[in-house]
């Protein structure tokens, strides 16, 4: 197979000195350059391909004349060559140009796949895959979780993701793969790699190499232009609770009360933080009287917490019948975004209000039970944060089992 993945030399983001010049374009100079994140996501996914069914990998980017340096890391990781368009002209040069270049530079060189990554971290747009696939009139095969290309038949077969699933798509070849880190954390490149990287091609070549484009480049023939930027506001002062299970709830009950002003039922809101995780119990078979047991999944969450949550809201005289009622639907309501993905918003505001807080909950618990595993500790930038953490989420279970305890 004959693949080539683009790439984009971006500032490095664990710098913290990439900015702005006075124009309001990415000062380059200011910041080390790196291959952009998700670009390695899409070359990850072609050496595996490549592995597989053999071929050949060419690294394509349109970037500044130091660019052959920052493309390396790909060469060593295994990519085969690299072309580097690179031209003073292009400086300033907008989505429409970039794709207009990128198009030309693909006319010159043989193709089954093109790999792309969702998203370069210097500019978050996101639509160069597909304006290059239009472009060419490759079909795009967007967000994809795996790849199946099946040469000898020329048609390839990828799993895109959706919210809740997957569609399976099919196309024949030649097409645009635009690739997600579901594909697989990028290799790290060994010494051998790194070597053999020195002697690889890197073939540069001008405008005038590639030709005429589709539209204009540079900076005067973009069609946008950040005109104002303004620092993000100051962030407000933060509170930190730290207390048992009850007395939290209270006092952030307290909190969001005081917030959202008398709308909001404080004792409501108590009993639903209080009640909401009995159905993550993950074995109530010994229990006299729950029978039940799933392994604190969908019975778990939704049938079995519900059924607690009466029983137990019926045996408290003190709990006033109106509130007693309004229990049920408040866990229901919540459990139900997380367990079916619902689109909709919970009707209740207490639900609605206990879904964002337990969501935070368990984002923060997620990265304390990241940071106890990675061998290396945490850095203020290190790409293996995210790897670990897709590792650690199974990306094909709708019901992943219950996390480890804390340490």
């Amino acid at each position: 197979m004959r693949v080539v993945v683009l790439t984009k030399p971006v500032p490095d983001p664990a710098s913290g000195q990439d900015r702005l010049g006075p124009d309001y374009r990415v000062d380059r100079a200011a910041a080390p350059a790196v291959l952009n994140g998700n670009d390695e996501y899409a070359l990850e996914a072609a050496l595996r391909l490549v592995e597989t069914h053999g071929g050949e990998i060419t690294l394509l980017a349109m970037a500044p004349a130091t660019a052959p340096e920052t493309l390396r890391k790909g060469l060593a990781m295994g990519a085969h060559r690299a072309v580097l368009v690179t031209d003073p002209a292009l400086a300033g040069s907008d989505i429409r140009s970039t794709v207009g270049v990128l198009a030309a530079a693909l006319a010159g060189l043989e193709f089954d796949l093109v790999l792309a990554g969702i998203d370069t971290s210097d500019g978050f747009a996101g639509v160069v895959p597909a304006a290059l696939a239009t472009l060419l009139g490759l079909p795009l095969l967007s967000n994809a979780a795996a790849i199946e290309p099946d040469p000898e038949a020329g048609r390839v077969r990828v799993r895109r993701i959706i919210q809740g699933g997957y569609d399976v798509l099919e196309a024949p070849l030649p097409a645009l793969v635009s690739c997600t880190q579901a594909l697989g954390a990028p290799r790290y490149p060994s010494l051998k790699g790194i070597m053999a990287a020195r002697s690889k091609e890197v073939v540069v070549r001008s405008l005038a190499d590639l030709g005429p484009t589709r539209w204009p480049v540079g900076g005067a023939a973009a069609a946008t232009a950040v005109v104002a930027v303004d620092p993000p506001p100051a962030r407000g002062a933060t509170r930190t609770i730290r207390a048992s299970a009850v007395e939290a709830a209270r006092e952030i009950a307290d909190f969001l009360a005081a917030h959202y002003g008398p709308e909001v039922d404080r004792d409501l809101l108590v009993a639903g933080a209080c009640l909401h995780d009995v159905g993550k119990i993950r074995e109530l078979a010994p229990v006299p009287g729950f029978p039940y047991t799933d392994e604190g999944r969908l019975l778990g969450h939704i049938v079995l917490g519900l059924h607690i949550v009466a029983s137990e809201a019926a045996a408290l005289p003190e709990l006033e019948p109106e509130r007693r009622l309004l229990l049920l639907p408040l866990i229901a309501s919540h459990q139900g975004k997380y367990e079916w993905h619902s689109p909709e918003t919970p009707k209740v505001l207490e639900a609605l209000l206990l879904h964002h807080a337990d969501d935070l909950d368990a984002k923060v618990h997620q990265a304390r039970t990241l940071l106890a595993t990675v061998p290396h500790g945490w850095t203020a930038y290190d790409p293996g944060f995210a790897r670990e953490f897709l590792r650690h989420r199974p990306p094909h279970d709708p019901h992943p089992a219950d996390p480890p305890p804390e340490p």
